[in-house]
């Protein structure tokens, strides 16, 4: 995200590429295939309807016609990114505590008894579950260092 929100603010264009089949090569892809015709290819291959309508926005028709092509979108589909969503939508956004600032038990190098398991640590990252995430992984790691 820093280096998208870094473009964004240059006026540089941003984008992300994401591989819809990261368990499978483009060989893999083309041998599943096979000889279909390109009606069949999302069947084949096993696409969801999101994956499907993801390829269908980003690509042209003469790829999604020719198999190559098809399965290296499909490995590398480039979604171009317009613009972060306003901050009055978030939940959390930027900041956090700085890693340097934190011990490995997770306390205050400046403050050894206060601790700042499930505080945002140097945070930058659309909202959803991930905080929450990684307070559970913060608190496993301390279960695992004994404290």
């Amino acid at each position: 995200l820093p280096g998208i929100r870094s473009a964004l603010n240059s006026g540089a264009k941003a984008f992300v590429e994401i591989d819809l089949k990261p368990h499978n090569t483009v060989p893999q892809l083309l041998q599943k295939i096979g000889n279909k015709s390109p009606k069949n290819f999302a069947k084949a291959l096993n696409l969801s309807a999101t994956e499907l309508a993801l390829l269908k926005a980003f690509t042209d028709k003469k790829t999604f016609l020719n198999p190559p092509t098809f399965c290296e979108a499909i490995k590398g589909l480039i979604l171009p990114i317009h613009g972060l969503r306003p901050l009055e939508e978030a939940i959390s956004s930027v900041g956090g505590i700085a890693l340097e600032a934190i011990a490995t038990d997770f306390s205050l190098k400046q403050f050894p008894s206060i601790y700042v398991i499930g505080e945002m640590l140097d945070w930058d990252a659309p909202t959803g579950g991930y905080l929450l995430q990684a307070c559970f992984a913060m608190g496993r790691k301390m279960e695992e260092i004994g404290e």
